[in-house]
């Protein structure tokens, strides 16, 4: 039977994970997103949801009854009680998704974007850890760019992250997410060349 090993890729914000774990897809692993999991888990009718509004009110709805992101953002970035409320909710939640998914994974490479691996000390779901990473400046430009924000609030939203300087640290592999997109392929091609040959 063909060897598994689950790999955590990480980062911070606008850093670039998504783009990364595309390009892993198109190079035959498997992937599990820990964003789509969080939103699975806050549809509207599921007890996430409903615990959600107990908390924060039906403001933060839509009038078709799901979650408005974008009114609910600004609410716990600005205040970390809030915020600390949110991911008491929603983490214990994904976290038993992707234990699921995770066990139901039997071979080959698994790659699995969780945003707050370290934050949330999920690295005993992995074998081996990745970080992408772009330099602070880059991330707020992209986050800027991508949720319209000011650049007050795109800082906010990075600081609410450990630094990537203390990512890339405990990290087993780092992606530099700040130039092309060919050279990010290049570097998830060697990236991929050396772990392939530890699960051999």
């Amino acid at each position: 039977m063909e060897k598994k090993m689950n790999l955590g890729l990480t980062g911070g914000i606008a850093s670039g994970k998504t783009t990364v774990l595309k390009m892993f897809k198109e190079l035959g692993c498997k992937t599990l997103d820990c964003d789509k999991i969080a939103r699975e888990v806050v549809r509207p009718k599921t007890t996430g949801l409903k615990e959600i509004v107990k908390i924060f009110g039906k403001k933060i709805l839509k009038k078709n009854g799901s979650l408005n992101r974008s009114k609910l953002g600004p609410l716990v970035f600005k205040n970390q009680k809030k915020r600390k409320l949110l991911e008491k909710i929603i983490h214990p939640k994904v976290i038993q998704v992707l234990q699921k998914k995770i066990s139901a994974h039997t071979s080959g490479l698994l790659v699995i974007d969780i945003p707050l691996l370290f934050e949330a000390n999920l690295k005993n779901l992995t074998d081996k850890t990745i970080v992408v990473w772009a330099p602070k400046k880059l991330q707020i430009q992209r986050l800027i760019q991508r949720s319209g924000i000011n650049q007050m609030e795109a800082n906010l939203r990075i600081l609410c992250q450990w630094p990537l300087s203390k990512k890339k640290e405990l990290s087993d592999f780092l992606i530099d997410n700040s130039g092309t997109i060919l050279k990010t392929k290049k570097q998830v091609k060697k990236c991929l060349t050396k772990i392939s040959q530890l699960v051999e």
